[in-house]
């Protein structure tokens, strides 16, 4: 089936979704495994590894410290 959507409803419906999986995974991750981001989406691409190049460095600083702290744990 093919779906004719604005951009605007693609956006509403993936703010809604995303919202039901932070809510979520809320519930389930302990607050301090929990990380706040923010970024500014960029048109017409979203995230820009120029635009954004921060933001990526952070996640994967995160992310790493996260792998590295659980492989430590094992």
């Amino acid at each position: 089936m093919l779906y004719h959507l604005s951009s605007s409803q693609i956006d509403k419906e993936t703010q809604q979704a995303l919202g039901t999986l932070v809510d979520t995974a809320r519930h389930y991750v302990t607050p301090n495994n929990q990380f706040d981001l923010k970024l500014k989406w960029s048109e017409p691409a979203g995230i820009s590894s120029v635009a954004h190049k921060d933001y990526l460095t952070q996640l994967g600083n995160l992310f790493y410290e996260q792998v590295i702290f659980l492989a430590l744990l094992s």
